[in-house]
């Protein structure tokens, strides 16, 4: 792991949640909305090398609020996992 891959996944990361101010709404739920007690929606994004991850977020009013990001591998989230 180095610098340059960290920045990498940064910048995909960034990129994926501000395509978020145009898509979010069109994203499905995630698989853990029905554990939590608000609505939490996911978008996949992946990095140079294809190695998938989830944001997980939720919308209010006009504002999207990104909870967590998941990668390969990672437990589904809890409701102690996620507050607001």
């Amino acid at each position: 792991r180095s610098e340059q891959g960290a920045a990498r996944w940064y910048q995909a990361a960034r990129d994926a949640i501000s395509r978020l101010a145009h898509d979010a709404e069109q994203q499905g739920y995630a698989p853990e909305d029905a554990e939590v007690a608000i609505r939490l929606r996911q978008k996949f994004f992946k990095t140079r090398r294809g190695r998938p991850y989830r944001l997980l977020y939720t919308i209010v009013g006009k504002e999207v609020r990104v909870l967590r990001v998941r990668g390969p591998g990672q437990a589904p989230v809890t409701a102690d996992d996620i507050s607001e």
